[in-house]
C-alpha cells in the first residue's frame, strides 16, 4: 500500500519549484484556455496582490536589465484568482433553489445541522429524549445513514455506537460554529466525492477569511430544559498572504428527561498561506467534545478531524491539489471504549477546457477501530473521473468511480445530471445514478455486548448495498415567489439497516441486516417573500417505501409531511429597527416503531420574533405553543410549552 504522506510530500516539492514560463498576466481577464465557470463559493480565498519577486528567476533579471530596465524594482505578480471547484458549481446548478439558506436569517433551536431541514418535508427529523439532545434525519423516509455532510471540501462522519444502533446521524454532533450558508443536493449526485453512497447532500459553508476587516459573530442563547448556547467566530487576514479563521460554540443543558443532561464544545481553526502568486496551503483543524448522562450511565466522546490541502494552479495548464485527512474518534461509557479511526490521502487533478471543468482524482486510505480490546483494519483505494460540462444552454455533472477495500468486492459507480434554464423563471434539473455503499467496520465485526438494555453485535455475513436512484426537480422563480416540485425514486438491493428484537420490552436485540426496499417521495414547496409586509412558505411530501422485512409501513417513515410558516416583518424607521415576526407548524402521519405500534403524535405549532438594530438581534421563540402531547420516540413522551431566547451580535465587524 502507497504510503499516503508521500503524496503530500511529492505535491510539497512540485508546489516549490521554479515556475514553467512565469509570465506576468491581467488577472481581470479569463485565459482563453480557462473558461470561467460560475459557483456560488471557493475554499480557497482571493487576497490583495503580493510580492512574488522571488518567483521570478535570475535569468529573467538579466533579460531585464539588458534592457535598461532598473532591476532594483520590486516586479509584482499578481496573486491567481481561487480556482473554480466541481463541488461549488455542483451546489450552484443543482441545489433546489429555496435550499439555499443564509444562516443569519435562520433562528435554530436548538442549535444543529439538523436545523436546515426541519423546514422541509421530503426529511424527517426526529428528537430522541433517551440521549442528550439527539436528533436524527432521514432523506425520504428512508432507514439507516442516508445523508452526506460536507464542510467546504471535508466530509463529516460523526461517529458514535454507544446508543442504539440505527445507523443515522447524530446532528448535534457536527460542528456548525463556522457555518455562513447551507444548500442541500438530492438524488444520485449527492454521491460525487462521498464513499457512503448516500441519497442527500448537506452542504455547510464555512464563513469566508475576508480581505479587508475582520469578520467577528457573537452568539449567547438561553432555553427550557436548563439550555445555554454561546458561539463566537472571528477571522482576518494577517497578511497579503496569511490568514486566520476560528470559531467555537458551547452547548450544556439538562435534557428533556433525566440523566440525560449535556455538555459539550467544539473548537475549528483553520490556515490559510500563501506561498507564491500560484501556490496555496489551507490547513484545518476541528475537535468535538461531548459528555453527559446516558440513562444510567455516563459518557464521554471526542471527535478530531485534521485536514492539510497545498494546492498548485497553472500546472501544465490547469490545477492540481493535493490532500490529507486525518479523523480520530474516542466513545466511552461504563460498558464501551470506541476508537474508530479513518485517514486518507488524495490528489486531484482539475482542468477547464472550452466552457467544462475536468478532473481525475485518486485516494488511498485505512480504517481502524479499537472496540474494548478488539482491533480490526481495512485498507481501501478509489480512482474517479468527474466534471461539468456546458452542453444544450445547460449544465451536464458526471462522475465515474472505481473502488475496492479489503475482503469488499470491487466496486463501479456512476451518477449524471442535467441542469438547465428555461428563460428567466424556470430552472429543470434531473439525475440518475447507481451507488454503492460499504458495510461500517463495526457493523461486520462489533463483538457482543451490552449497554444497559441494549445488547449489539456485528454481521460479518453483511453484504454492500448497491442503489439505482434518480431525480427530477422542476422549478419556478421570480423577484417574490419560488415553487418547485421534486420527485426522488429508487430501489436499494442489500440495504443495511439495524434488525431489532424486542425479547421483553424494553430490552433490545440489535443487528444489522440487510434488506430490499424500493421508494418513492414526491414533494411540492412554495414560498414568498416580500409580499406587502409579509413572507412564508409551505412544503408537503407523499412518499411510499417497500421493504422485504417491513412491507409498505417501515419504522419511523411517515408516509405524509407537511410545513407551513407565515412571518411578517416591518423596519421601524423612527427606531432603525427591523422586527419580525413569524409562526410556523409541523404535522405529519403517526409512524411506526421499532416494535410496528403508532406512535402518538399531533400538530406542533412554535412562534418567535427578532428585532435588530444595526449588528445586534435580539429574538425570542415559543416551542410547541398549543401545550400538545408528543411521544419522540417510542418509550418517552412530553407535553407542555417551553421557550428560547438570545442575542447575535457581530461586535468587530
Amino acid at each position: 500500500m502507497l504510503r499516503q504522506p508521500a503524496i503530500i510530500g511529492v505535491l510539497m516539492l512540485l508546489c516549490f519549484l521554479p515556475g514553467i514560463n512565469i509570465q506576468a498576466q491581467n488577472t481581470d481577464e479569463t485565459p482563453a484556455d480557462s473558461p470561467a465557470i460560475d459557483s456560488i463559493a471557493s475554499d480557497s480565498v482571493s487576497t490583495p496582490a503580493v510580492d512574488s519577486a522571488a518567483a521570478i528567476d535570475d535569468s529573467t533579471m538579466i533579460s531585464l536589465d539588458s534592457l535598461g530596465i532598473d532591476t532594483t524594482t520590486t516586479v509584482e505578480i499578481p496573486p491567481l484568482p481561487p480556482p473554480p471547484q466541481l463541488l461549488d458549481s455542483l451546489i450552484h446548478y443543482f441545489a433546489r433553489h429555496e435550499y439555499r439558506f443564509d444562516v443569519q436569517q435562520a433562528d435554530l433551536y436548538p442549535r444543529d445541522a439538523a436545523g436546515f431541514l426541519y423546514h422541509e418535508a421530503s426529511y424527517f427529523a426526529l428528537t430522541s429524549l433517551e440521549t442528550p439532545l439527539r436528533t436524527t434525519v432521514a432523506p425520504f423516509g428512508m432507514p439507516g445513514d442516508r445523508m452526506t455532510v460536507r464542510s467546504g471540501n471535508n466530509e463529516l462522519a460523526p461517529y458514535d455506537r454507544t446508543i442504539p444502533g440505527d445507523g443515522l446521524i447524530d446532528f448535534n454532533d457536527i460542528i456548525t460554529g463556522d457555518v455562513a450558508r447551507a444548500a442541500i443536493v438530492e438524488g444520485p449526485l449527492a454521491g460525487y466525492n462521498s464513499l457512503s453512497g448516500a441519497l442527500s447532500l448537506l452542504y455547510l459553508e464555512p464563513f469566508r477569511i475576508p480581505e479587508g476587516p475582520a469578520v467577528t459573530k457573537f452568539t449567547v442563547e438561553r432555553g427550557a430544559f436548563g439550555y445555554a448556547y454561546t458561539r463566537g467566530r472571528v477571522a482576518r487576514m494577517l497578511t497579503p498572504d496569511l490568514g486566520f479563521a476560528f470559531s467555537t460554540d458551547y452547548r450544556k443543558g439538562d435534557g428533556f428527561v433525566s440523566n440525560v443532561d449535556d455538555d459539550s464544545y467544539n473548537i475549528k481553526a483553520r490556515l490559510f498561506r500563501r506561498f507564491n502568486y500560484r501556490t496555496t496551503l489551507d490547513a484545518s483543524v476541528g475537535v468535538y467534545r461531548r459528555k453527559g448522562g446516558y440513562l444510567s450511565y455516563r459518557r464521554l466522546r471526542r471527535d478530531e478531524q485534521y485536514a492539510v490541502s497545498i494546492t498548485r494552479q497553472e500546472f501544465f495548464g490547469g490545477v492540481l491539489t493535493g490532500r490529507y485527512n486525518l479523523n480520530l474518534s474516542r466513545s466511552a461509557d461504563i460498558t464501551k471504549t470506541i476508537r474508530p479511526r479513518d485517514t486518507y490521502t488524495d490528489l486531484s487533478y482539475l482542468l477547464a477546457r472550452n466552457g467544462g471543468l475536468y478532473q481525475a482524482s485518486i485516494r488511498f486510505g485505512k480504517e481502524q477501530f479499537y472496540i474494548n480490546r478488539y482491533f480490526a483494519t481495512r485498507y481501501y483505494g478509489y480512482g474517479d473521473l468527474s466534471g461539468m460540462i456546458d452542453l444544450q444552454g445547460g449544465r451536464l455533472f458526471f462522475f465515474g468511480r472505481l473502488r475496492d477495500a479489503e475482503l469488499q468486492d470491487i466496486a463501479v459507480e456512476a451518477a449524471g445530471g442535467y441542469s438547465r434554464r428555461i428563460g428567466q423563471r424556470w430552472q429543470v434539473t434531473v439525475s440518475s445514478g447507481y451507488l454503492s455503499g460499504w458495510p461500517d467496520l463495526t457493523d461486520l465485526y462489533l463483538p457482543e455486548g451490552t449497554l444497559g438494555l441494549y445488547n449489539e453485535r456485528g454481521n460479518t455475513d453483511l453484504k454492500a448495498e448497491k442503489k439505482l436512484t434518480g431525480n427530477a426537480t422542476i422549478q419556478f422563480i421570480t423577484d417574490k415567489f419560488e415553487i418547485s416540485t421534486s420527485f426522488n425514486a429508487g430501489t436499494a438491493k442489500d440495504l443495511i439497516y439495524y434488525e431489532q428484537t424486542f425479547d421483553q420490552y424494553p430490552s433490545v436485540e440489535i443487528t444489522p441486516e440487510n434488506d430490499k426496499v424500493t421508494f418513492a417521495d414526491a414533494n411540492i414547496s412554495g414560498s414568498f417573500h416580500d409580499l406587502w409586509w409579509f413572507y412564508g412558505k409551505a412544503s408537503a411530501t407523499a412518499r411510499r417505501i417497500d421493504s422485504d422485512r417491513y412491507g409498505d409501513k417501515t419504522p419511523y417513515s411517515p408516509r405524509w409531511q407537511v410545513y407551513g410558516q407565515l412571518g411578517l416583518k416591518r423596519y421601524i424607521e423612527k427606531y432603525n429597527v427591523h422586527v419580525r415576526l413569524f409562526g410556523d407548524i409541523t404535522y405529519f402521519e403517526r409512524p411506526l416503531s421499532y416494535t410496528l405500534q403508532e406512535l402518538n403524535t399531533t400538530a406542533m405549532v412554535d412562534w418567535g420574533v427578532n428585532a435588530t438594530l444595526k449588528d445586534f438581534t435580539f429574538y425570542y421563540m415559543m416551542h410547541n405553543a398549543l401545550s400538545q402531547y408528543q411521544e419522540r420516540p417510542e418509550g418517552y413522551s412530553y407535553t407542555g410549552w417551553f421557550q428560547s431566547w438570545g442575542i447575535n451580535w457581530n461586535f468587530l465587524d
